[in-house]
């Protein structure tokens, strides 16, 4: 007695993974802002006030986390461009399934 294989079903939440990869964006957007405009204000406000060998190694401190903020926000960028990337793929990959499951 031969049985028929049961269909395998994945439900995947497009606008849910979608939301996502914003709310990634978004967070980017945020520490760019952050690395860009909130640093610069602070390190030129230490340049002007601050005048010492200390200063000079914190300014390089401070230089150094922008730096590594902007590294990050690439990184969180990509990780959303990826999320997008495999939605796409996945919705390509479930109409080409809708279309051979309608012909049989």
């Amino acid at each position: 007695m031969a049985t028929t294989p049961v269909p395998t079903i994945i439900n995947f939440d497009f606008g849910k993974a979608t939301r996502q990869a914003q709310q990634i964006d978004d967070i980017a957007d945020d520490l760019n802002s952050i690395a860009t405009k909130t640093f610069n204000d602070a390190i030129n406000s230490i340049h002007a006030s601050w005048k010492s060998e200390a200063a000079n190694m914190f300014l390089e401190h401070c230089e150094a986390t922008r730096s590594d903020i902007l590294n990050r926000v690439k990184e969180l960028r990509d990780i959303a461009q990826k999320i997008r990337a495999e939605i796409k793929r996945l919705k390509e990959a479930e109409e080409k399934a809708k279309q051979v499951t309608s012909v049989e």
